[in-house]
């Protein structure tokens, strides 16, 4: 099942419906977008990822990076639904580790000195931003497929956290950026370009889709 995307409201019957949204974001050609993915949890956004990955031919397990914060893939440049029945599963890197809506196709302590609060990523393998000009400097690779990077800010109670991992030179690499729990990164985040807004549960789940470019 296929969703036309435009932004707007959809309605999502079942887990099906979800994963066809993601695909449907999918095909909107995106390179280097950040999307920010709003909703409870168990809204779908994870879901709604894993749709978005097995529609550009990624055929393995998605979760969410509650713990690690981030998952980065690396897959090929093309519009491929069928890919996941029998292609080569891309490996995932790990940071410590039917209705519509049609989006336009992409043409160490603080400085204050004060303690960061439980869940932040001090000690964490990302911690600095080594690690993360490392992840940019290969996605600029010329041969280099399309890489997406899926963030989870879930247990981020202090959004000056995320510069132990070296947020501002991630968000500005050349990824599709998908972000689960935006809302906890406070002002760290540029503005997003697409939004998806995942309400409801179970059969009764809605989502609104708005694009900012």
């Amino acid at each position: 099942m296929g969703l036309e995307m435009t932004a707007g409201h959809v309605f999502l019957e079942d887990e099906a419906a979800t994963l066809a949204l993601g695909a449907s974001l999918a095909g909107t050609g995106l390179a280097s977008e950040i999307v920010f993915l709003h909703g409870d949890l168990g809204a779908g956004k994870t879901t709604l990822v894993r749709g978005f990955l097995r529609a550009l031919g990624y055929g393995g397990a998605v979760k969410s990076p509650t713990y690690t914060l981030l998952e980065t893939y690396e897959l090929p440049r093309r519009l491929d639904p069928d890919a996941s029945e029998g292609a080569p599963e891309p490996t995932p890197r790990s940071a410590g580790a039917v209705g519509g809506v049609r989006l336009r196709p992409r043409a160490t302590p603080t400085a204050d000195g004060t303690s960061l609060q439980p869940g932040s990523a001090r000690g964490h393998p990302w911690d600095g931003t080594s690690r993360a000009r490392s992840l940019r400097s290969q996605t600029r690779s010329a041969h280099a497929g399309l890489h997406v990077y899926h963030f989870d800010f879930y247990r981020i109670v202090d959004p000056r956290e995320l510069g132990y991992m070296g947020i501002d030179e991630l968000v500005s690499a050349p990824a599709v950026k998908l972000v689960e729990w935006p809302s906890h990164a406070g002002d760290r985040l540029p503005k997003p370009d697409i939004e998806v807004r995942l309400t409801g549960t179970g059969s009764h789940r809605c989502a609104d889709v708005v694009d900012h470019r």
